[in-house]
């Protein structure tokens, strides 16, 4: 017996598919442990889909989240030896507290899932990811509560400094380097987020979280700079959501005023200082630390952070030339350094960069073949003959046409941007009709019974200004056909 679909025709009779309790009880009466283990093994499987679908909002049912509680149950029958049993138990007392509305459910449920947490801990004790939900679980208790007393806090601290311990001293240099990072960005998430509430006593815990995290982490980073990655990058998205936060909400915070966040946009500058110079040999880390200078670059128009971000990605590409993405970001950071040198007036280093990025994508277009790769040539090829030689160049501008073509061929006619790509260059070159046929054969592919495809990302753009009129009489035609 092979998998799930073998057991289930086992016990299924001619034409005639078994329900889920059926086959629970017929597998338990048989009692084969490979039996038990195989149903057991897809209710885990199972359950995972359903815990990812009311993540994504797609049920709150109170009915199918017991019926939920129920398979964790089943599954320990199955697989007596299943260790996340307690775990999986706190994320479905998680999700009823949330859905409940019912305040003493809510607290009850709450309660329930921390108490289940802190049992799979006492099994799996150097788990990183249950100390962090326990953090999280135990502050959302608090809140709803409304009891903050200080030793709770003392004990959510413990949790992710404890988390923050494991993950440091038990690293995988191995592993994907995102993985290498979790606690510290709970960690100061969690920190950070104590400042969008309203009680001015959150600024004190806010205060001891960052000196304690500071002061525990200062170790580890002094031996492996990478940290400062994960601690920079952490604050970045912090940061910009308080950016983000509607201007009627920064008005309610006491403490996220814009002078503070400019000075944590210092302290990610101070950071990305021990990162200028890193020897890593995993592209994809390399690619992120580049990513965040670019970042930084760009913010702050410094053309140091961006020849800095160029380095990664250079070296991101000699040591995997083979992916179009590697390329993408390499050529990305020289256009866009090769503009900074155009508002500067530097226009031969602009040239000389713009021709750098044109050079290596032609390079690698000899190892590629990738739809990707070649809307990225055509793109480069329009923005170099915009910019450097401002629409002058018909060479440049049907080189461009080529490469939207060959994407169009790759990507087989599934995707847009070729065409949109092909419609803008022949507008440069004066062909309008070959623009609008392009276009009219994008909208024709990407229009169904439903749906009549209507321009959204490209009516408005500046390349299109002059067809936009032309755009709107082909999708009511289109509509009229339809009706």
């Amino acid at each position: 017996m092979k998998d799930i679909n073998d057991l289930i025709k086992l016990y299924s009779k001619e034409g005639e598919r078994i329900s889920n309790d059926e086959l629970y009880k017929k597998v338990c009466a048989n009692n084969s442990a490979q039996e038990k283990k195989l149903l057991g093994d897809a209710y885990l499987s199972d359950f995972g889909y359903c815990y990812y679908d009311f993540m994504c909002n797609k049920f709150k049912n109170l009915e199918d989240i017991w019926d939920l509680m129920e398979s964790v149950e089943q599954i320990k029958v199955l697989i007596p030896d299943f260790e996340d049993y307690n775990e999986y138990k706190a994320k479905v007392y998680e999700i009823l507290s949330s859905v409940s509305t019912d305040k003493e459910e809510q607290i009850k449920y709450l309660n329930l899932c921390i108490d289940h947490y802190k049992k799979q801990l006492a099994i799996s004790e150097n788990d990183n990811d249950i100390l962090t939900d326990l953090a999280e679980q135990s502050f959302k208790l608090c809140e709803m509560t409304k009891q903050f007393d200080p030793t709770r806090f003392e004990e959510i601290k413990s949790f992710y400094l404890k988390a923050l311990h494991i993950e440091q001293n038990e690293k995988d240099p191995n592993a994907f380097y995102g993985f290498n990072g979790s606690s510290i960005d709970s960690y100061l998430k969690f920190t950070y987020n104590l400042l969008t509430k309203e009680s001015p006593e959150f600024e004190d815990i806010h205060h001891d979280f960052l000196s304690c995290f500071q002061s525990e982490i200062k170790d580890y980073a002094e031996e492996d700079k990478s940290i400062y990655y994960y601690w920079g990058n952490s604050l970045i998205e912090i940061v910009e959501g308080y950016e983000q936060t509607e201007q009627k909400e920064k008005e309610n915070s006491a403490f996220i005023t814009q002078a503070f966040i400019n000075l944590m946009w210092e302290e990610i500058l101070q950071l990305s200082k021990y990162l200028e110079y890193l020897e890593i040999k995993d592209e994809h880390f390399i690619k992120a630390i580049g990513r965040l200078f670019e970042k930084l670059g760009l913010r702050f128009e410094n053309y140091t952070h961006l020849k800095i971000a160029y380095n990664y990605y250079k070296k991101a590409v000699e040591i995997e030339n083979a992916t179009w993405i590697n390329v993408h970001y390499l050529s990305s950071i020289l256009e866009k350094m090769s503009i900074y040198q155009l508002r500067g007036n530097n226009k031969i280093e602009a040239i000389n960069l713009y021709k750098e990025a044109l050079e290596v994508l032609k390079e690698a277009k000899m190892r590629l073949t990738d739809f990707q790769h070649s809307l990225k040539y055509g793109e480069t090829l329009y923005n170099y003959a915009q910019f450097i030689e401002n629409f002058e160049n018909k060479e440049t501008l049907n080189q461009a046409i080529l490469c939207f073509e060959e994407s169009c061929e790759l990507g087989e006619k599934f995707y847009t941007q070729p065409y949109y790509g092909l419609a803008k260059t022949y507008l440069r070159l004066k062909m309008k009709d070959k623009a609008l046929v392009a276009l009219n054969e994008c909208m024709d592919l990407f229009s169904n019974q439903y749906h009549i495809h209507n321009f959204r990302d490209i009516i408005d753009n500046e390349h299109f200004v002059e067809i936009r009129e032309d755009l709107c009489k082909m999708i009511e035609a289109k509509q009229n056909r339809k009706a």
